[in-house]
């Protein structure tokens, strides 16, 4: 055994807590869980935290770090008073912003750097820029910090045994996932069916023991006697037969997608600070669309808009939108009630009767995910019936693989970047960054053209 040479960091050390191997293995074999988008994320951490430090304790001294109980801490503020400060891009104080502070305490007073209070500055969700109420709420959490301190404490002192003895055995459960995935998950777990019974969707849990009772572990074990929700039947037939399954119904649903036809995608920001005017600490606001169009003639193509200025993108976008969508007879999106969400909001702000135009698109909406979910099953959807999982299993040469932007929430925190505060600067560097962010966003519609196309012909084969 390689002899540690290091503290845990604080991260570590919370989900050390819940799983003795896991630290063990974090502090000693070295293991990575930085992500890769983790650049973004420091940077909007410590953007708010400078914002929400300078409002409500100018003076304290800020990023306190400290070493003690073989833990590594960096405090957000101490004040002079002694009070702990912690900083949350959240609309209210919750659990583990408690077990943060409580952790820190103990490692401070451990490193002769003892606090006597504790306060926890969290956004407030009632504040926009007109109202007056204040950006930051501050809560004294003192009494339920030094209570968690306390049960801390004690669970710490096995940790710091565990830490210390041979690699202990693993502790499974849901922290194995969250708040991301162990890196040492595939080790602890062993191989499960190809495809067990937690891969079914919405089976009752009565049914679900009552099959694993009888010894059935595998989705093809189940007897075609046995009654299951639509959705989990289609799952059993693809099982059995180690390919694609798709039901009756489906030709009738694909008939509901009648042209000209409109594919759309929005992308959106939710920034923790307001940037606009009349928007809440966390609201979505659109900053950015795709749409494919078929037209009468089956003729396809395909037009997008972005935001690139820190002007308020909703006027702009809702009379561009506007027109794109008067003509269609149907509009597909996956998860419908997203699109269709933000053009009743779009339409607020729409001038004249563009909010009328707005407002009636969003009842001609055909929904292509409970399509998919109740009509079509491929094994390797693994129980999923997510976009992304749905395109790389039929029709895999248009996954996200290959693209710089590739997942939903990355889009988000690169465009608040681009948009709000206009980051990169470089002109070079600018342009990249539009073009991986429209890529993106193309990308998820020409796959509901594509993925539509499939399901057609693969009903007429």
């Amino acid at each position: 055994m390689r002899a540690a040479t290091d503290a845990l960091r604080q991260s570590h050390a919370t989900v050390g807590l819940k799983c003795h191997h896991r630290a063990w293995r974090l502090l000693h074999d070295g293991a990575q869980t930085t992500r890769g988008d983790w650049t973004l994320h420091k940077g909007r951490r410590q953007r708010l935290l400078t914002h929400a430090l300078a409002l409500t304790a100018p003076d304290a001294e800020h990023g306190v770090r400290a070493t003690g109980r073989g833990i590594t801490v960096v405090a957000d503020a101490i004040e002079s008073n002694g009070s702990l400060i912690g900083v949350r891009a959240s609309g209210a104080v919750k659990r583990h912003h408690i077990e943060a502070l409580a952790l820190q305490w103990l490692v401070l007073h451990a490193a002769d750097r003892p606090v006597s209070s504790g306060r926890l500055v969290h956004i407030n969700p009632k504040h926009t820029p007109e109202n007056g109420v204040p950006l930051f709420s501050v809560v004294d959490v003192t009494a339920a910090v030094i209570r968690k301190a306390e049960d801390i404490d004690l669970n710490l002192r096995d940790l710091e045994q565990a830490l210390a003895g041979d690699l202990p055995p693993p502790q499974t459960g849901a922290h194995c996932q969250r708040p991301f995935p162990c890196p040492f998950y595939g080790s602890c777990h062993p191989t499960l069916e190809a495809h067990p019974l937690s891969e079914l969707y919405r089976v009752k849990r009565r049914v679900l023991g009552s099959l694993s009772a009888a010894g059935i572990a595998s989705i093809g074990d189940i007897p075609e006697a046995t009654p299951l929700p639509n959705t989990a039947s289609l799952q059993r037939q693809a099982v059995k037969k180690g390919g694609l399954a798709v039901s009756e119904d489906l030709s009738a649903q694909l008939d509901r997608i009648q042209t000209p036809a409109v594919f759309i995608d929005f992308e959106a920001v939710q920034p923790a600070v307001p940037a606009w005017a009349e928007c809440k600490p966390f609201q979505m606001v659109p900053v950015q669309v795709s749409l494919h169009r078929i037209d009468l003639q089956g003729h396809l193509t395909h037009c997008e808009w972005i935001a690139e200025t820190d002007v308020d993108p909703r006027p702009a976008l809702a009379a561009w939108l506007a027109p794109k969508v008067a003509g269609a007879a149907t509009l597909v999106a996956y998860n419908a009630s997203f699109e269709q969400t933000i053009m009743r909001k779009l339409s607020a702000v729409a001038p004249g009767h563009l909010k009328t135009v707005l407002l009636d698109a969003t009842e001609r909406f055909v929904d292509l995910y409970p399509i998919v979910r109740n009509h079509v099953y491929h094994p390797n959807f693994h129980g999923k019936f997510g976009l992304k999982t749905v395109l790389g299993v039929l029709l895999p040469h248009l996954s996200y693989e290959d693209l710089s932007v590739n997942r939903g929430d990355l889009a988000s925190m690169v465009l608040e970047e681009f948009i709000i505060h206009q980051t990169p600067k470089a002109h070079d560097e600018r342009a990249e960054t539009r073009r991986n962010l429209l890529e993106y966003c193309q990308r998820d519609t020409l796959a509901l053209v594509k993925i539509v196309e499939f399901l057609r012909n693969l009903k007429r084969s």
